[in-house]
């Protein structure tokens, strides 16, 4: 081998064992990502290593390459723990209000959109399947409805945003059904204050509601308010907390999202508030450029104004598992949480 490609060798080799050394979180493009990205901008020697993936099958391609952690709703963390990383845990649950169906104005009930064409997206791929659609179909129940009461189409967040905001039949997008417009979007914060403040403006399309509060649907449960539910995970291999390297360094990345959401909820004042969406926003482009992800620190900064984007993290696991794992059954339709799937103190001492 010629002394150029031995040196090449072992400057791969020795860049993998370095890349080893940090905490892997694999994450989609979804708020539960936000704090992360902050506490790296503030912190650029916090030792982890952020992998981008596009949906649910790049979380299983980053967990079959050595990823240690994951950043998702809980319920889709739930859905993988019960499947293809069986030691997944649940170690931090954030409570945010986040999912909107958006509508014209009027609408206030799935009911009210009986026999409609709804659109369903994820934020990079179609979504079908993903965390949202467990939410929809879930929410859907929850109604009293069922998806043969509506014309559904899957589609990625902007595609699906353009078709809403055209008018145009459903069927205008070739993985779409139905000859009438969409009366309905599926949108996660901060995709929903985006909407609603582009169709504020003069020509900016028909005027955007958030019609239902998807938070609202869920009642029934008393460890959280009616108008938040526990979208937010934070999970770690029990293999990586078997490390304790590995232990140490989730600790510590651990501690730097907490700030990071506190410095969030705590922003006041539209400088406050441009600055840490900034950060976000500059940060999600490094990340998930490559996946055509646009999120404006505009969108960012009134998302957190208008109280949509404020996390929740105040809750030990302790006091809400009774309801968490009632709530992570019915949604993600896993018939019985595998055990040690939650993390106590005792496992991260």
């Amino acid at each position: 081998m010629k002394l150029a490609h031995v040196f090449l060798a072992a400057l791969l080799a020795w860049s993998l064992d370095a890349g080893s050394a940090e905490l892997k979180i694999a994450a989609t493009p979804n708020p539960n990502v936000f704090p992360l990205l902050l506490a790296m901008h503030d912190h650029p020697d916090l030792p982890v290593k952020l992998v981008p993936v596009k949906d649910n099958a790049g979380m299983d391609v980053a967990f079959e390459q050595g990823a240690d952690g994951l950043l998702a709703m809980t319920y889709a963390i739930a859905q993988k723990a019960s499947g293809k990383v069986p030691d997944l845990a649940l170690e931090g649950v954030y409570f945010w209000r986040g999912f909107f169906e958006m509508t014209v104005p009027g609408v206030h009930d799935f009911r009210d959109l009986k026999g409609k064409g709804l659109i369903v997206s994820g934020p990079v791929s179609n979504g079908s399947g993903g965390a949202p659609d467990m939410l929809f179909h879930a929410a859907l129940k929850r109604s009293g409805m069922s998806p043969d009461d509506f014309s559904i189409c899957h589609l990625p967040v902007r595609q699906g945003v353009r078709l809403i905001e055209s008018g145009k039949p459903m069927n205008s997008e070739p993985a779409c059904q139905g000859a009438m417009p969409a009366s309905g979007i599926l949108l996660v914060e901060p995709a929903a204050s985006g909407l609603m403040l582009k169709s504020s403006m003069p020509f900016g399309g028909e005027s955007m509601d958030r019609g239902i509060d998807l938070q609202k649907l869920f009642g029934g449960y008393a460890s959280w308010r009616p108008d938040e539910l526990p979208h937010g995970g934070f999970a770690i291999r029990r293999a990586s907390l078997d490390d304790p390297v590995k232990k140490s360094q989730y600790a510590a990345v651990m501690h730097a999202y907490r700030e990071a959401i506190d410095e969030i909820n705590r922003a006041d004042g539209m400088f406050a508030r441009l600055k840490i969406a900034r950060a976000i926003s500059s940060e999600m482009d490094r990340y998930y450029g490559q996946y055509k992800v646009d999120l404006s620190a505009m969108v960012v900064a009134s998302a957190i104004a208008n109280g949509e984007m404020r996390f929740e993290n105040g809750r030990a696991l302790s006091g809400i598992q009774s309801d968490l794992e009632r709530f992570l059954e019915e949604v993600s339709n896993v018939q019985k949480l595998p055990p040690g799937f939650f993390l106590g103190p005792q496992d991260l001492h």
